[in-house]
């Protein structure tokens, strides 16, 4: 059965807001007219009864121009785990970041296959076990970094690091399904996901 971790504090998740490209926002952003290019502003607000065209942002935002640069799209992260070659492969916008080694669940307890997303993250985990409890660190079973993604039951599946760097360097079939990381690729990992990063579990 997959370990069950303590339940920390649930880390905010990170999303970004988004505004339309004209009229009012749900958030009372009142956006300028659209339809004016680069070229013809200056003359089409001089035009208009108004003093002066803008953007009014709440909570005592400062007041910005027309023209502002559009806001570049969240890259989409996505995490591979391939059951045959035991690797973890991060991806950037279907382009390949980082790979790193994995050990997997064993035989009598294997790692399941599927679509999932990192529902957790605990930078300091705790383990408990069979009321043992490890605190964190480097001699914790479960490592320095943990990442949850699929709760059946009490417990659960995660992504995490590990007290035997040896098993995961073999990229062995030992744990009790989860994917065991060394410490220093787990906290490389762990940098640059968030809870909602789809994990995709393969048998190739």
């Amino acid at each position: 059965a997959p370990i069950t971790p303590r339940k920390g504090p649930q880390r905010s998740r990170d999303r970004s807001a988004e505004v339309g490209d004209t009229g009012e926002s749900e958030s009372g952003v009142t956006l300028a007219r659209p339809d004016l290019g680069h070229n013809g502003r200056a003359n089409a607000i001089s035009a208009m009864p108004f003093p002066s065209w803008r953007i009014a942002l709440p909570a005592g935002l400062a007041l910005l121009c027309v023209g502002l640069a559009p806001m570049q799209a969240r890259a989409e992260k996505t995490i591979e785990i391939s059951l045959k070659q035991r690797y973890l492969t991060l991806f950037d916008n279907g382009k390949v970041v980082e790979r790193f080694p994995v050990a997997i669940g064993a035989p009598e307890s294997p790692t399941p296959a599927g679509s999932y997303a990192i529902t957790r993250k605990e930078e300091a985990p705790v383990y408990h076990k069979g009321g043992k409890v490890i605190a964190p660190g480097p001699k914790n079973p479960v490592g320095v970094r943990y990442m949850a993604y699929f709760q059946i039951g009490s417990g659960e599946y995660a992504i995490h690091g590990t007290a035997w760097p040896n098993w995961v360097k073999l990229r062995a079939a030992v744990s009790l399904g989860c994917i065991r990381m060394l410490n220093k690729d787990v906290i490389t990992l762990f940098k640059q996901v968030d809870v909602g990063t789809p994990v995709v579990v393969t048998t190739n």
